[in-house]
């Protein structure tokens, strides 16, 4: 029997579900005669930890995957951070764990696909050689469970059964994983991708309309496969315009059913559009949408292409807020021609809101056309993305930034994750927008309020909140 090793890099502290791509490839592989393992990232339960300890665990990771790898036929790496939209800087450590493999085992053919190949072969147009440079052989485009059909096409397993390729309705039940490592939640995913397309998001870059939509039923199949094994309680619905969707009745029925709380993403004028959904959407167990707002200056939002107006984001907030409908707002504290004050009434705006929780974002900069007025840079080359990690705890990033690559400073979370040591983050002067602001002058004013404001920076600690913890939510419907 051929064996298949996946390989999750993504540290994870035990807040993130299992990671949704994985297990749909592990899915179609075991209609096959495969045996599929999983090597993760996975520690819970420590903190304070320093860089030089974390390396140490990074070490014993890299070590984990060799010895797994010793008689796999295939190895496949995600570069996904828990689902197929979120592309993390991480790929320093993809470099460890692929040329660790191919020291140990040269004819060991690797593979690596998800969010954070899709960055690289679809938005920066990478030649194929700079990543075989680092052992990779072969990089899997588009959705993640591509991979599984190049996997079974590499191994020469006769197809008896149908390959699903892309095929979102595949249930992962995560086999391979010890779920008991991961919180009570689960991720699900309508679609990859969204089509609107917003100038500073990913997402519009991945998305293809000729993928096959989840359909509710799949979703509820993923919740009680899992529950078999794992205590499930919540579930992210990880989809920009699940509203949207015809048949989104009948997914607050199936949600229902599952007696799940869960939470989704939602766009302004989607809430606006379907107001006469929202009591439902409550009472199906929906405590909270991610909405987001980015900016309160309709100049902002029509520069980056959002779709959206001020007021419409106003009116949905306030429909939700009599649907007794936690928010959890997306910021973007700064763009590049912000002056000072602009980013304090943005903030202050954001406080007055008293949403359930913010995720907070500068707006990182298009690497291959870089802002007139950016510091620190002066060129953005596609191996200066290789040295930038950013997939380690917020205890370790203040020592990481000491010794970071420039751009590391403009990753859209870093700084938000080091609001609790802001006066000691090195470098701070040396980079911002010249003549706006440097990042010392913002951190200097945005901190204080945001402190003030209470509630997690670090979106991967806000999970818990998604689904009972909100202010609003906590009211009785």
């Amino acid at each position: 029997m051929k064996k298949v090793l996946l390989v999750d890099p993504i540290f994870n502290s035990g807040n993130i579900p299992p990671n949704l791509g994985l297990g749909r490839i592990e899915a179609q592989l075991m209609q096959y005669p495969i045996d599929v393992c999983l090597v993760d990232f996975v520690i819970s339960n420590k903190k304070n930890i320093s860089l030089a300890a974390f390396h140490e665990m990074e070490a014993e990771f890299v070590q984990q995957v060799v010895d797994a790898a010793r008689d796999a036929d295939a190895i496949y790496i995600t570069g996904s951070h828990g689902m197929e939209l979120k592309p993390y800087a991480i790929f320093s450590r993809i470099k460890l764990v692929s040329t660790a493999i191919k020291t140990a085992y040269p004819k060991t053919k690797i593979f690596f696909g998800g969010a954070l190949a899709n960055y690289y072969s679809l938005v920066y147009k990478i030649d194929a050689a700079i990543l075989n440079a680092f052992g990779i052989d072969y990089v899997v485009a588009g959705q993640e469970i591509n991979a599984a059909k190049d996997i079974i096409k590499y191994l020469e397993i006769d197809e008896t059964r149908t390959l699903v390729s892309g095929n979102q309705n595949l249930i992962p039940l995560w086999n391979a994983w010890q779920l008991t490592k991961y919180p009570a939640y689960l991720s699900a995913m309508i679609n990859t991708g969204c089509p609107y397309q917003c100038t500073f998001c990913f997402e519009g870059k991945v998305y293809d309309l000729k993928n096959p939509q989840m359909l509710p039923n799949t979703v509820l199949n993923v919740i009680q496969s899992v529950r078999k094994r794992h205590k499930v309680d919540s579930i992210m619905i990880e989809d920009s315009i699940a509203l949207s969707y015809p048949w989104f009745d009948e997914l607050m029925d199936v949600m229902q059913m599952s007696q799940a709380t869960w939470a989704i993403y939602a766009r302004s004028n989607e809430i606006v559009n379907k107001k006469h959904l929202l009591s439902k959407l409550r009472k199906s167990g929906c405590r909270s949408l991610i909405v987001g707002i980015e900016s309160f200056e309709d100049v902002d939002l029509k520069a980056t292409k959002k779709k959206v107006t001020v007021q419409q984001t106003f009116t949905a907030l306030d429909l939700c807020k009599q649907a007794n409908l936690a928010i959890q707002g997306c910021m973007i504290l700064a763009f590049p021609e912000d002056n000072l004050t602009q980013i304090e009434n943005r903030v202050k705006c954001a406080q007055a809101l008293q949403l359930a929780t913010y995720r907070w974002h500068v707006l990182q900069p298009d690497w291959q056309k870089l802002p007139d007025n950016i510091m620190g840079m002066e060129t953005s080359r596609i191996t200066d993305h290789f040295n930038v990690q950013v997939s380690i705890p917020d205890s370790c990033l203040l020592e990481y930034l000491d010794q970071a690559p420039p751009m590391a400073f403009y990753d859209e979370h870093v700084l938000m994750r080091l609001i609790p040591y802001y006066k000691d983050i090195p470098n701070l002067d040396k980079y911002g927008y010249k003549g706006k602001f440097t990042f010392r002058e913002l951190m200097e004013l945005v901190v204080p309020i945001i402190q003030n404001i209470d509630l997690p920076t670090n979106e991967d600690d806000m999970y818990p909140l998604l689904f009972d913890l909100g202010p609003q939510a906590a009211l009785s419907a």
